[in-house]
């Protein structure tokens, strides 16, 4: 087999091979510097994004150039395949990232009680605290999925004083390491607690409102959480609100009930 002349330089698979190198080195750098906290989940996202772009501009050019190469030379076939197999992962990176986002039911905005849910003043955006619950607004077929994977995702109810409940809250969130940005009262009856979950992927933290409400038999609790992520939560913050409201109640179960009401 013979192979004709190339009358000019051939440089798409060295230049499919660098664009695959640098897609790969965005990729590495985007997750490294938000897993250090240099950067945003947002900044995070708008790497992830350049890196994909690449990843899918050296494969074009991967392909291209194994094409060009079959019918004229052999010559580049090494830096064409480098490049096809250095965009793998950043194109499997994107592909599962998508399948998640597609495939997974998402409520970046939950609460126990959708028609009175705990209200946010220092946590949370408040674009999207003040907007309608997804929850509310989901097909009856999410919500029944929903109750029947979270089925205590539901207003919880204590016999115990309000005040010794939101004790039992502001020990539970020392204990656990969650950062209490609010426990306030305005009439002893009624107490509202702001404080923020890590979750369980990297970067992905939630804010959760506590409403303990006190009326005079014992104290319904009512729970929300908020991703910070307002389009997607990776289905997690369903979990993560139910692990919280679970928590909290046997916080309150294992902590004895005081001597009195007062």
């Amino acid at each position: 087999m013979r192979f004709r002349p190339i009358r000019r330089p051939f440089h798409a698979p060295r230049r499919a091979r660098v664009v695959a190198a640098l897609s790969l080195m965005v990729l590495v750098a985007a997750v490294a510097l938000a897993g250090a906290g240099f950067v945003t989940l947002q900044g995070a996202l708008v790497g992830l994004g350049m890196s994909a772009a690449l990843g899918t501009l050296a494969l074009m050019l991967a392909i291209y150039s194994l094409n060009y190469i079959w019918d004229n030379t052999g010559l580049g076939t090494a830096d064409a395949t480098l490049a096809l197999i250095w965009a793998l992962p950043v194109l499997v990176s994107v592909t599962a990232l998508t399948y998640i986002v597609t495939q997974t039911p998402s409520y970046p905005d939950l609460a126990t009680n959708v028609n009175n849910p705990p209200q946010f003043e220092r946590l949370g955006q408040s674009e999207n605290a003040d907007t309608e619950l997804p929850l509310d607004a989901a097909s009856p077929g999410d919500r029944i999925r929903l109750r029947l994977a979270h089925p205590d995702l539901t207003t919880a109810f204590v016999e115990r004083p309000g005040w010794h409940v939101a004790e039992v809250l502001e020990a539970l969130t020392a204990t656990a390491g969650w950062e209490l940005a609010r426990l306030e009262t305005e009439n002893g009856l009624s107490f509202d607690a702001e404080f923020s979950v890590p979750g369980s992927i990297l970067l992905v933290e939630h804010d959760i409102a506590v409403r303990i409400t006190d009326d005079g038999e014992g104290s319904t609790i009512d729970a929300r959480s908020l991703s910070n992520i307002p389009l997607h939560d990776f289905g997690t913050n369903a979990p993560v609100l139910d692990g919280v409201v679970q928590r909290f109640l046997l916080a309150i179960e294992a902590t004895p009930p005081p001597a009195s009401d007062l």
